[in-house]
């Protein structure tokens, strides 16, 4: 959240835009009534400890942090409950007077895996697949699926074909993909 790096005279106007906002905003209707009433009252509350602390005082500025951490304790599941209901859709996002996130840039295509190899695990139906790093890559999807089984047909005999005792071949597709937020 960008409020961390404002100073108390840049939060409040900062927190009035995103009252302002999400009051009566169609897209987040139970946010503004629970929300903006904890918040104005807040920067409210700030706002009169910011005059105060004017000269100086120990324990002026000490009320002062206080009442910024109280916004912090309303803004971060505010912003949360912002993120979760937007869903990733900016159009949406932008209508709350949070700032978006900057999307990450690719740098150019990813280049193919080298090395990969698989391996059968001891565990029924699991397996290993390691391959080199791919530079600028965040994960790498991995596809595993059955190609091949001696036994391929469930029966009331083998209901569930064995990889102890049937031949299974599998295809496991790995790539390097980015995480996009």
């Amino acid at each position: 959240m960008a409020l961390y790096g404002l100073t108390v005279a840049e939060i409040m106007p900062f927190c009035r835009g995103i009252i302002q906002k999400m009051t009566a905003n169609p897209n987040f209707p139970v946010a503004g009534n629970l929300h903006n009433p904890l918040l104005a009252a807040d920067v409210d509350e700030m706002e009169a400890a910011n005059l105060a602390a004017a000269d100086g005082g120990k324990t002026t500025k000490a009320t002062l942090m206080q009442k910024k951490t109280n916004i912090f304790n309303v803004m971060r599941p505010y912003c949360n409950y912002v993120n979760e209901k937007g869903n990733g859709v900016e159009e949406i996002l932008n209508t709350t007077g949070f700032p978006l996130a900057n999307l990450p840039t690719p740098k150019g295509s990813l280049s193919i895996l080298g090395n990969v190899k698989t391996k059968i695990m001891d565990a029924p139906g699991n397996v290993e697949v390691v391959c080199d790093n791919v530079d600028g890559a965040s994960g790498y999807q991995v596809r595993h699926r059955l190609v091949f089984s001696s036994n391929p047909m469930p029966s009331p005999e083998n209901p569930i074909p064995s990889p102890f005792t049937d031949r299974w071949v599998t295809e496991n597709p790995m790539r390097p993909s980015r995480q996009v937020i």
